[in-house]
């Protein structure tokens, strides 16, 4: 249903500066924080997770195309480390108006095989919380939940910044 094609230079950079906005969202409304927070965080993981771009050893990212199709319908990109056998997708994305049609599921399906080839066992992801179709998408898959991170938002005591260190107790 989809095929796969290596992403270029001035692709991604486009899609770089599209995930690293799209990543900040999803952290600010996730986990509460400021969206200028976020997005210093977005930009702190990525320039660590990618310090050669698209070129970083290890990582590959890829245009998802349907077939007979020249235009994307969505990206994929993943982090294979073969001495470990595991591989993990960083992202998937496909496209607002191509969504609920079997892409990103087919994606996933099709990379499968191409992991097992290069002796890769254990495939991962990362889902926040509030995106439950995919969630519901990546348990029908065979993907099981490994760990849960929650978060509960404290009040603040009146009279004190939110941005005030706090000692903890002793």
């Amino acid at each position: 249903m989809v095929r796969f094609r290596d992403m270029t230079a001035d692709e991604f950079t486009a899609y770089r500066a599209w995930m690293l906005e799209d990543y900040a969202g999803n952290i600010a409304r996730n986990r509460r924080i400021a969206l200028d927070d976020a997005r210093s965080s977005s930009e702190e993981q990525i320039t660590e997770l990618l310090p050669d771009g698209h070129k970083t050893p290890g990582h590959r990212f890829f245009v998802l195309l349907a077939d007979g199709a020249s235009e994307p319908v969505g990206y994929l990109w993943c982090h294979v480390e073969p001495d470990k056998k595991r591989a993990f997708v960083y992202d998937i994305v496909i496209h607002e108006p191509c969504r609920r049609r079997g892409y990103g599921r087919s994606a996933l399906l099709q990379l499968e095989p191409l992991l097992t080839a290069r002796g890769i066992e254990r495939l991962g992801l990362h889902v926040f919380g509030d995106n439950h179709r995919a969630q519901a998408l990546y348990q029908k898959l065979g993907y099981r939940i490994t760990g849960i991170s929650m978060q509960k938002e404290l009040p603040v005591p009146e009279g004190t910044e939110q941005s005030q260190a706090v000692e903890p107790p002793e």
